[in-house]
């Protein structure tokens, strides 16, 4: 039962991570977008200067952070896995233990060959940590 419990709670912090991660991401693309859209739309130099030293001085919980990349590589349940068992459970082969990593290897190459890299903005604000 605490292993089922112990389960049921990574599952469902990881969902939790997962799900504020993304709307942080999305908060920062927004905000990134914003500030292009609103910088083309001022045509003034000096105003343009106001404009940009404004979003450099907001203060969002993610002010100073920048857009990572971020990617999930899912598991699933078919062939051999690290799900725990009874001791009395068979030892794994060695070309077990390699295909559950050339399966984890795989997976990886394909979320990272998924991945878009942007440019964000440079802040031209108070620099900080």
């Amino acid at each position: 039962m605490l292993v089922r419990l112990a389960r049921v709670a990574v599952l469902r912090n990881t969902k939790l991570e997962e799900r504020f991660a993304l709307e942080k991401d999305l908060s920062l693309r927004e905000l990134h977008a914003l500030r292009r859209d609103v910088l083309e739309l001022v045509g003034d130099d000096d105003d343009r200067a106001a404009v940009e030293q404004r979003f450099g001085a907001a203060n969002f919980p993610f002010r100073h952070e920048r857009l990572i990349p971020r990617f999930t590589v899912v598991g699933s349940i078919e062939g051999s896995g690290l799900e725990p068992g009874l001791r009395t459970q068979n030892r794994w082969s060695d070309e077990d233990k390699r295909l559950l990593i050339a399966r984890g290897w795989e997976a990886a190459d394909r979320e990272l060959a998924a991945v878009e890299l942007e440019e964000p903005p440079a802040y031209t604000g108070r620099s900080g940590t």
